[in-house]
């Protein structure tokens, strides 16, 4: 089964809906090209939605890795989303589980970074404001 790839606008970055199959004999350069075209265009935030890929082998994870450094390399961030049980098992057993950022949903995502985000906050405020009382 070939590789499929739907592109859509998530905010400043966009989600690769994938469907079909990372593995050998799969035509993965539409992946690595579809990536490097929404760099062309700016874009450095991405998600690959996985909800529809049905197996992931040793040559998809090789892609994904070396597909992630690239990115990494050039500023960008890579996350990924809708990994089937089995995926993530395959991902923790081979340690790349620490590698990816990785979530159930875009929505838990956006949860994470606003709650990053508020600890961010509040941690500068009562910087601040402890500066602020100890220079009276």
């Amino acid at each position: 089964m070939s590789l499929m790839i739907n592109i859509r606008k998530n905010g400043t970055g966009i989600v690769l809906e994938l469907s079909g199959s990372l593995t050998v004999g799969g035509d993965m350069s539409v992946l690595r090209e579809s990536i490097r075209n929404e760099f062309a265009k700016g874009i450095r935030d991405l998600v690959l939605d996985f909800s529809g890929v049905a197996h992931i082998d040793s040559r998809g994870l090789g892609e994904l890795v070396s597909t992630s450094v690239e990115i990494r390399k050039k500023g960008g961030s890579l996350k990924l989303i809708g990994l089937s049980s089995k995926s993530n098992q395959v991902l923790e057993m081979t340690g790349l589980v620490t590698v990816f950022k990785s979530s159930a949903t875009e929505q838990e995502f956006r949860k994470r970074r606003l709650a990053r985000t508020i600890v961010i906050l509040v941690g500068s405020l009562l910087a601040g404001l402890i500066l602020y009382i100890l220079s009276k």
